[in-house]
């Protein structure tokens, strides 16, 4: 299955816009958790089709952003672990 994954971030609303966004990050974040959890596979899928104007015109109405798609389905085989980080690689001191 696919899930499309549609904002709607109101800059006049009290909450300011990028906790509305942090909002939605999180709310992703919670579906993933729970489609892993009930034994599914699914991922997030965004790119340069998620900011295509036809095709956000195809999902969302007026005031709304399509952030991507969640794709979902039974897995067929077990994940794969990523490489592991060299942390000297990815974070700094400030």
């Amino acid at each position: 299955m696919v899930i499309a994954v549609v904002a709607r971030i109101d800059p006049g609303h009290e909450i300011p816009v990028h906790e509305q966004w942090i909002a939605v990050g999180g709310a992703l974040t919670n579906v993933l958790n729970a489609l892993h959890l009930m034994g599914f596979g699914a991922k997030m899928l965004s790119g340069h089709r998620a900011r295509d104007a036809t095709i956000n015109a195809a999902f969302c109405r007026a005031g709304e952003s399509l952030v991507g798609w969640i794709s979902t389905g039974t897995a067929t085989t077990a994940p794969q672990a990523r490489a592991v980080d060299d942390p000297s690689q990815i974070s700094s001191d400030f």
